[in-house]
């Protein structure tokens, strides 16, 4: 019997349509034996690395013979139906296993998903197949599929909704919301509510976010809980509601205030009640409102922590090359000679006010005598980020990453993971290809033992996207093979996501 063969010719289990898949009889009691001996028994965490490696065995041997393993899993897996019920961390195991089968054999095994969803009627194998779908992430096929058989079900409706906060994009926040338009008082409702609530600001674009959120609640029909659900999130005038001082309520106030007299006041108000990182906002603005808040910050130097008295300095060199005359009077008379090293965001300020001069001695302050705090530098970076079109900032910040990527390359391995780590907040697209030949042997050769042994490298997942993006903007076959090994080897979701991503965006993808 070929496993290649659908079941199209066999009219009795094409009746049955519990599968589309042909396996052998022998491969369905080996994996019940599996799943039998885990029915009854309290599971350790060191038994289901046992379970996952004995389904592995069953899998990998089906799949040399031509079988899909998956349907055969799910199918075995209801002998522990009770624990599967019960066992949100058994289901994760279970789906990790059909996500690692996917990486290969995607086509296939996503039609297989769409008919298990639309044929099958076990909950806990639905579950399993949700939080799948949900690791897959912008599958919008199977995404809008669990959502439109499953967004109502009493069993499956918050399983559904925690697959799509798994990956936040555009597209799962209004998947979400459809399911939160519709949502109950009963207590799973309740939590998933609470969930929205806490992982709303990770949403890419949050900004773009609070306005969406205003519009839906405006244009969308929605039950009363629903409607309370948005309202804990909405102020009236269309911001989350966030703690006072959130750079989320400010970024978006800000914002605003470009346009809005009122929401200005607003801002400038909230600035004089308490301020701190909020001063980097005030250079967005040509306005001598902004200036005469920062003079009377500056003129109380003692009393203002380090970040705060930096932001402002900076901000308001910032605000002089917008035609804030006063600046440079009141920046010069900070600056304190033979303290260089505290007179930084002076002499970059005046710098901004210069129109760029002293720039080259300013960044060799602080990258090649090495007479720099990481935090500071990484500060300015920040800046420049945020004002990113001030021209005089670009370049600098421009300038500044070619000479770290520089410094970077100087440093053993570890110390390479450990600026990554730093520079991953700050990278640009539009430098990254400078990168020298020697960091990226490196930072691929790092990223190859760990996607093999992550013991031997443990870095955080966001190091290890980061340094997966850098690399990326510099494609060879060193650093294709690089991802495809993480691609193939890593057990993280998030890195494998972006892993494929990268790979398809260079239309690279495993053979199925």
């Amino acid at each position: 019997m070929n496993g290649l063969n659908l079941l199209d010719n066999d009219n009795k289990l094409k009746d049955n349509c519990l599968f589309i898949w042909q396996f052998k009889e022998e491969d369905l009691k080996d994996m019940c034996k599996i799943f039998d001996a885990y029915r009854l028994d309290v599971i350790t965490e060191n038994s289901k690395k046992h379970l996952q490696v004995d389904i592995n065995k069953i899998e990998n041997r089906m799949l040399k013979e031509g079988f899909n393993p998956v349907e055969c899993m799910l199918y075995a897996s209801k002998i522990i139906n009770l624990r599967l019920s019960n066992d949100n961390n058994m289901i994760e195991i279970l789906a990790k296993e059909i996500f690692n089968i996917c990486k290969f054999h995607e086509k296939d095994t996503t039609d297989i998903l769409i008919h298990i969803i639309n044929k099958w009627s076990w909950i806990p194998q639905l579950k399993v197949v949700i939080e799948v779908c949900g690791f897959l992430g912008e599958n919008d096929l199977l995404m809008d599929l669990i959502l439109e058989k499953f967004a109502k079900s009493k069993d499956l409706k918050s399983h559904v909704f925690n697959a799509i906060m798994k990956v936040k994009t555009q597209k799962n926040l209004e998947r979400a919301l459809k399911i939160i338009s519709n949502i109950g008082t009963n207590e799973e409702d309740r939590l998933i509510v609470k969930k929205f609530n806490g992982e709303i600001r990770d949403f890419r674009k949050f900004s773009k976010v609070l306005l969406f959120l205003t519009e839906y609640k405006k244009t969308r029909p929605m039950s009363k809980a629903g409607q309370n659900a948005i309202n804990q999130l909405l102020l009236d005038n269309g911001v989350v509601r966030v703690n006072v001082g959130d750079m989320d309520y400010m970024r978006s106030l800000a914002e605003k205030s470009v346009n809005d007299e009122e929401a200005f006041i607003e801002f400038m108000t909230f600035c004089y009640k308490k301020f701190d990182e909020e001063a980097c906002y005030l250079s967005r603005f040509s306005r001598p409102e902004a200036g005469e808040f920062l003079r009377t910050i500056l003129a109380n130097i003692s009393k203002l922590k380090k970040r705060t008295y930096n932001n402002a300095v900076i901000s308001l060199g910032i605000l002089g090359s917008k035609g804030y005359k006063e600046a440079e009077s009141i920046i010069s008379d900070l600056y304190v000679p033979g303290l260089e090293l505290n007179n930084y965001p002076v002499l970059v300020a005046l710098m901004i006010l210069m129109d760029g001069e002293s720039m080259e001695e300013i960044i060799d302050f602080f990258v090649e005598k090495k007479e720099y705090n990481l935090s500071d530098l990484f500060f300015l970076l920040k800046m420049a980020d945020f004002n990113s079109k001030h021209e005089v900032l670009k370049e600098f910040q421009r300038r500044l990453y070619l000479r770290y990527i520089k410094l970077i390359s100087t440093e053993d391995r570890q110390g390479i993971i450990k600026m990554t780590k730093n520079l991953q907040m700050f990278w640009s697209r539009e430098i990254s290809y400078l990168i020298p030949v020697n960091l990226l042997r490196y930072i691929c050769e790092i990223l190859k033992v760990y996607s093999k042994d992550s013991n031997v490298f443990p870095l955080e997942v966001s190091v290890v996207i980061s340094m997966m993006d850098i690399v990326s903007h510099n494609w060879n076959a060193l650093v294709e093979d690089t991802v495809f090994s993480i691609y193939k080897n890593s057990d993280d979701i998030k890195v494998v996501q972006r892993s494929k991503s990268i790979l398809l965006s260079k239309e690279i993808m495993a053979p199925n």
